[in-house]
């Protein structure tokens, strides 16, 4: 409720505010054939979005509900509060989940931060966005003082959080990190890259899906049976053999071949996401 609650304020504000607008952006071919990205004058309330990985393309949520025709603005206006709730919702979870090991949240978090920076920080100079061919959004360098600041507290609390913790975030900390995230995002017109950029939150949060439905199904037989080790799936590389559960059957057993210790794991996750975290940002130029 309280997730919900407020990705629908905060989309509700984006769709308000007079102050949430872009200047969008426009490609021109000249005579030589060379293509110039330019931004229109006026900022405007605008419903497009970046899609990672396509060229001169924004989506525009108005035109996925063009069906309805003069009221395909206000529609699309109802679909980008809809996403921004799914986002701030599905973004804040996975944070949570991946609160699971001393220092894994936070470092995570830090990474996927500097990249949303870097975002916001294109986005607010008009000379970047006219090299990146996104959309210039004026106000977005607000973003990255917060950003910073938000960075230094992760970094900060990470010191102490590291293994072994002297201190804990707990789900307070968690959902907050995850909600901000996913708001920044939505903010720069950047919410379809988080599937990448936040990719391991999306694994926990699937994994724990995973194992909860398919335990349910194979119950409704009469059989206890996991997909993997435990989960969130951080947790399956550090499960030893004798903390099983020993009346059920594991499909994924034998994977991990042997347990890792919590600091290799959460090293390795930040490895990951330091992967995941430059992919992210030259999509910007694989398109």
């Amino acid at each position: 409720m309280g997730q919900v609650s407020i990705g629908f304020i905060v989309g509700l504000t984006l769709w308000l505010s007079p102050d949430a607008v872009v200047r969008e952006n426009v490609s021109e071919v000249k005579q030589n054939q060379e293509i110039v990205v330019k931004h229109k004058t006026e900022a405007v309330k605008s419903l497009q979005t970046t899609i990672p990985f396509i060229k001169n393309h924004n989506l525009n949520y108005s035109n996925i509900m063009s069906f309805l025709g003069e009221y395909k603005v206000a529609a699309g206006w109802i679909l980008f509060v809809i996403m921004t709730i799914i986002v701030v919702t599905a973004v804040s979870n996975g944070a949570n989940l991946n609160d699971g090991m001393d220092g894994m949240c936070a470092g995570n978090s830090a990474i996927i931060a500097a990249a949303l920076l870097i975002f916001s920080y294109i986005s607010s100079h008009i000379i970047y966005a006219a090299y990146f061919d996104i959309m210039y959004i004026p106000g977005s360098q607000e973003l990255v003082v917060f950003l910073s600041a938000f960075i230094g507290a992760m970094v900060g609390f990470l010191w102490y959080n590291a293994f072994p913790a002297q201190i804990f975030m707990g789900d307070t900390g968690s959902l907050t990190i995850g909600g901000i995230v996913g708001v920044c995002a939505v903010i720069i017109h950047k919410e379809l890259m988080l599937p990448i950029l936040c990719g391991i939150f999306f694994i926990e949060s699937l994994s724990v899906i995973i194992q909860t439905q398919w335990f349910k199904l194979q119950k409704r037989k009469g059989k206890r049976v996991r997909v993997f080790r435990a989960t969130p799936i951080h947790d399956t590389f550090r499960k030893l053999d004798s903390q099983l559960d020993q009346t059920s059957t594991y499909i994924l057993k034998s994977w991990p071949h042997r347990p890792f210790h919590e600091s290799k794991i959460t090293i390795r996750f930040w490895i990951t996401t330091i992967i995941l975290a430059a992919l992210t940002i030259i999509t910007l130029k694989i398109r």
